[in-house]
């Protein structure tokens, strides 16, 4: 799964359908909830996300 947004990433496709059921597939295995009205994202994350992918 994690290739897979890789490649979605590196073509640049943006948000797509797929792209977006992996992410939450990817989310629900980690254990991790959907974000919430109101939440802000950790500027931490888009980094750990980079090495995650890599």
């Amino acid at each position: 799964m994690r290739q897979a947004l890789a490649r979605y990433d590196a073509t640049d496709d943006g948000a797509t359908v797929a792209a977006c059921h992996l992410q939450a597939a990817v989310d629900a295995e980690q254990g991790l909830r959907p974000m919430q009205p109101g939440e802000d994202i950790d500027p931490e994350i888009p980094e750990q996300l980079r090495n995650w992918l890599s």
